[in-house]
């Protein structure tokens, strides 16, 4: 019975596959380096380089004025545009292996293609790598790893397995799962895209006029230096597109790839929020490590912006309510009707509250829809006003006590009169009201007693030493039933 499984297996023996042979050479129109396993891949400048003869190990001299491909590989006899140098061993624990030094005249053809194996690859090109072709790198089977932070631009395939790629911005990687790497580069912009990223000469654009929001008709925007490039991390209800400059990079595992820019030659970032009233727009700006100053217009609905990072903004708001975190080197327009931080603020339209207000109780629509009591005041905004009217309502008691009684942000289109509520006991940042129990009793104790509840009013723009106000007076009266 051994005898007959003796022979099948030697008959398997000699039919399998000999040993994948790694090799170097040109190959068409590439360089091929097919080795699988650990390779290490530099650069030599243009010039001479000492090179030895592959049969007798004469040493003498290969001459390219383009520079020269150097690679460390486990290939013994390299083939046509390739010599070995010098054996070394600086990749692997195992004294007893040799790893060849080998180098490529650059100019041998226009394509550099490394070539993996069905196992582990790890392929690593050095800093200096700087090769003016097209360089590929095409991996097999097995838990791959590519480094491809160099001068040249590589495209990854990271093929079967569980693979690690870190690249630059302008290289392209795919199907790799983990890493630092572009999976999509930019190129030319659609003409129907609903947003875009892409550098417009010395300027870095953001534009999401067409964006739509996400579930909760947000449009979220992060703008981050990360290294040599802005990173652009998107939260909306549609994927962004990317132009001239710009790719879609993966980030750490669980977060969908952000658009990033490269920073070299942008002397600005200009952002432009979404267009649609419904949809409104959270802008969290740190440029601080590019030191990249920027312009930022918020769109037409609701924002929250913070550009509090140390550079030079300006911010425009636009029509609705919007609020701006902003520190001593930005500049912020009157359009904008909150603004904290200590930069210059442009002058603010305030509108005109009205005398005569009502008061409400029910489900409030201001207040995510919880119940409680309300004063809404007529707000009045002059035609003239081209970005409307708006800030912060202020509400106290005019008499005494003369409690707080809440505040609330507004804004109020031009050549319109508004009504804006505000909740009793909540404040909007500006003060903080005094204790519910206690408003709530002086509430309905001067309702019933006189159907009538003078207040003062204050509409107030910016914080600080930049805070313009108007002070007017209301009076809520309760409707005769």
């Amino acid at each position: 019975m051994l005898r007959p499984l003796l022979l099948a297996l030697v008959a398997a023996a000699l039919a399998a596959p000999a040993a994948h042979a790694a090799s170097v050479g040109v190959q068409g129109d590439a360089i091929v380096l097919d080795a699988p396993g650990d390779v290490r891949v530099g650069w030599a400048s243009p010039g001479r380089y000492d090179v030895k003869d592959g049969d007798d190990g004469a040493r003498y001299e290969v001459e390219d004025p383009a520079g020269f491909i150097t690679i460390m590989a486990d290939v013994e006899r390299p083939g046509a545009g390739c010599w070995r140098s010098d054996p070394l061993n600086p990749m692997f624990d195992d004294p007893s292996r040799s790893i060849m030094l080998l180098v490529c005249r650059a100019s041998a053809a226009p394509r550099f293609e490394v070539r993996g194996g069905a196992g582990a690859d790890e392929v690593t090109f050095e800093p200096a790598y700087a090769f003016a072709g097209e360089t590929a790198v095409l991996l097999g089977g097995g838990n791959d790893t590519v480094v491809a932070k160099d001068a040249a631009t590589e495209r990854i395939d990271c093929g079967a397995g569980y693979d690690e790629a870190k690249a630059d911005l302008g290289d392209g990687a795919t199907g790799c799962e983990d890493g630092d790497f572009a999976v999509g580069v930019g190129g030319p912009a659609s003409s129907g895209a609903k947003g875009i990223f892409e550098r417009r000469g010395d300027v870095l654009v953001a534009d999401l006029a067409g964006v739509p929001g996400n579930e909760l008709h947000r449009v979220v925007l992060d703008a981050d230096a990360v290294g040599d490039s802005v990173q652009l991390p998107l939260t909306s209800g549609a994927s962004p597109r990317v132009g001239e400059g710009c790719a879609l990079r993966n980030r750490l595992a669980g977060q969908p790839p952000a658009p990033t820019c490269a920073a070299a030659g942008v002397s600005r970032i200009e952002v432009r929020g979404p267009e649609v009233v419904r949809e409104s727009f959270r802008l969290s700006m740190d440029l601080a490590g590019l030191r990249i100053p920027g312009d930022v217009r918020a769109g037409r609905g609701e924002a929250l912006i913070d550009v509090a990072d140390g550079v030079a903004q300006r911010v425009d708001c636009g029509p609705h309510y919007d609020e701006v975190v902003a520190d001593a080197q930005d500049v912020v327009a009157g359009d904008c009707e909150r603004s904290k931080g200590e930069g210059t603020l442009g002058e603010a339209q305030h509108g005109e509250v009205l005398a005569r207000a009502r008061p409400y109780s029910g489900r409030l629509p201001m207040y995510h829809g919880n119940s409680g009591q309300a004063a809404y005041f007529r707000v009045r905004c002059p035609a003239a006003a081209g970005d409307g009217c708006g800030g912060t309502l202020e509400a106290a008691f005019a008499r005494p006590p003369r409690l707080a009684f809440g505040a609330i942000g507004y804004w109020v289109p031009g050549g319109r009169t508004t009504e804006v509520g505000v909740v009793l006991g909540v404040d909007a940042g500006a003060f903080h009201a005094d204790s519910e129990g206690r408003l709530r009793r002086r509430w309905w104790g001067d309702l019933r007693r006189s159907g009538r509840i003078p207040m003062r009013v204050v509409a107030a723009h910016g914080f600080g030493a930049h805070r313009t106000q108007r002070t007017f007076r209301a009076t809520v009266v309760q409707p005769r039933r």
